[in-house]
């Protein structure tokens, strides 16, 4: 293959993730202004503490979780008014959004990745591969029958 041919292949597969990343932004900004403007119960275009300690409550509850007691939401609200005016403006929700998906991101990644070592112990076999012990002794009874 030419070095030409690859590296017009590869800024045509660049151009085409950014597509997509440029195409999910604008998704996933739409998404963010229609939840923000669903917390937004007085109308004025901004979240106050009550405002947003609601809609964190509700979005816990959805997922199943229980919701943080009013200590972290404070800290929580106190983080993401940037220009400390005691509201939250849309760009300022929108990136403690980013944060927080960021943060979820990290930790399914990080218990993903060790779920595995919980949910068997594993062995290693004379190949060198890791065979799971369970399934090791479904295969050692199959082969002594």
């Amino acid at each position: 293959m030419r070095v030409g041919a690859w590296i017009a292949r590869r800024k045509l597969a660049n151009l085409r993730e950014l597509q997509m990343a440029q195409h999910d932004e604008v998704v996933f900004s739409g998404l963010i202004r229609q939840h923000y403007d669903a917390a937004d119960l007085n109308g004025d275009g901004t979240l106050d503490q009550p405002e947003m300690f609601t809609f964190v409550e509700s979005v816990f509850r959805d997922i199943g979780k229980a919701p943080p007691g009013k200590e972290a939401l404070h800290q929580h609200f106190t983080e993401c008014d940037l220009n400390k005016d005691g509201r939250i403006d849309f760009n300022e929700f929108y990136g403690s959004m980013l944060k927080l998906l960021l943060k979820v991101s990290k930790d399914d990644r990080r218990r993903s990745s060790t779920s595995g070592a919980r949910g068997f112990k594993n062995r290693r076999t004379s190949g060198g591969s890791v065979q799971p012990v369970q399934e090791m002794q479904q295969t050692t009874k199959t082969e002594t029958v």
